[in-house]
């Protein structure tokens, strides 16, 4: 299945259920595709499929009337100079890692699993990234700081406790066995590029799991009603 098909089944995914803890009317407004994403597919192409799903612009810039039509005739994702180098960085970065290839040393990537999640009864998917022979989902982020306090501020950012819970769980529901663990791959996006490799605890993984099927339940309660309303109407107070 490509990506794009993936995209397009109406199941419930992560970046969906995330959506769904802002609000169901953020749920139900579509995402647009930013540079930094078109970046992003270009680097998990490249790392863990070794293709190259890109072509790098012969031009300065599209101000003229042949280098907009030649970027207007391409079917992939047009990168620059700059910004071509930059991939080639990480992608030798993450090369270079010994924990990082050991992980990607085998395995398969961007396999999809469709299931039913049994406590809410709403059918769900999930793509991990990278999934090793011995059981462990492996996923590549980058990011603009692979520390351990940069990491811990981009779980909390991106909800990646979120992708956790609900990736271990739906490969588990999807297949009868329940995933070793999950383990991200961090490369930075510029100088030196450092890479790091972290889990998360189980106890973060249970209150995701927690955080997930409350918002699965909003989408079955919204899906009934057909009403997908924002944030509440009410004076709310917030607390230090």
């Amino acid at each position: 299945m490509t990506n794009q098909q993936y995209h397009d089944n109406p199941a419930v995914s992560r970046s969906g259920i995330i959506k769904l803890l802002r609000s169901p009317a953020h749920y139900k407004t579509k995402t647009e595709t930013t540079r930094a994403m078109e970046i992003g597919t270009a680097v998990h192409s490249k790392i863990l499929e070794g293709r190259t799903d890109y072509v790098v612009s012969p031009f300065d810039s599209f101000r003229s009337k042949e280098a907009r039509e030649w970027r207007e005739a391409q079917t992939e994702i047009v990168l620059n100079d700059t910004e071509a180098a930059q991939i080639e960085a990480m992608e030798t970065a993450v090369n270079n890692h010994r924990g990082a290839m050991k992980l990607l040393s085998q395995g398969v990537a961007e396999q999809t699993y469709f299931f039913t999640e049994p406590h809410t009864g709403v059918k769900c998917k999930v793509r991990p990234d990278w999934i090793t022979p011995d059981g462990f989902l492996v996923d590549l982020k980058t990011t603009n700081d692979a520390s351990e306090s940069g990491f811990k501020k981009s779980v909390y950012s991106f909800r990646y406790d979120i992708q956790t819970a609900f990736y271990l769980d739906g490969v588990e529901y999807a297949t009868g066995q329940r995933p070793k663990g999950f383990i991200f791959i961090n490369v930075e996006k510029s100088e030196p590029f450092g890479v790091s490799l972290f889990q998360l605890n189980d106890d973060w993984i249970e209150s995701a799991r927690f955080e997930y099927l409350e918002a699965l339940e909003t989408f079955k309660r919204c899906e009934a009603s057909n009403q997908w309303p924002a944030y509440s109407q009410k004076i709310q107070t917030l607390l230090k």
